[in-house]
């Protein structure tokens, strides 16, 4: 998605709608795992590289977003 960088304070800063769903994306991680968007992992470059991979949905309602929003939990195989 789109994304604004500014260099602010010396420091290079992201801001947008999809800086702010990674960013509250990665607060759903239990650890161990890997969160995608719905959007993201639904990508057909990114899914034919999830072949194989086990995964589980989810939804969560989140800061800043109106409706919860869905997304898929990668979790690894030992």
């Amino acid at each position: 998605g789109r994304t604004i960088a500014v260099n602010l304070n010396g420091r290079l800063d992201y801001f947008g709608a999809t800086v702010n769903l990674a960013a509250r994306l990665q607060q759903q991680s239990e650890g161990g795992d890997v969160v995608l968007s719905e959007s993201l992992a639904g990508d057909p470059a990114v899914s034919a590289l999830l072949a194989g991979v086990q995964f589980e949905a989810g939804a969560a309602q989140l800061k800043g977003f109106d409706k919860p929003i869905t997304y898929t939990r990668l979790r690894s195989v030992a």
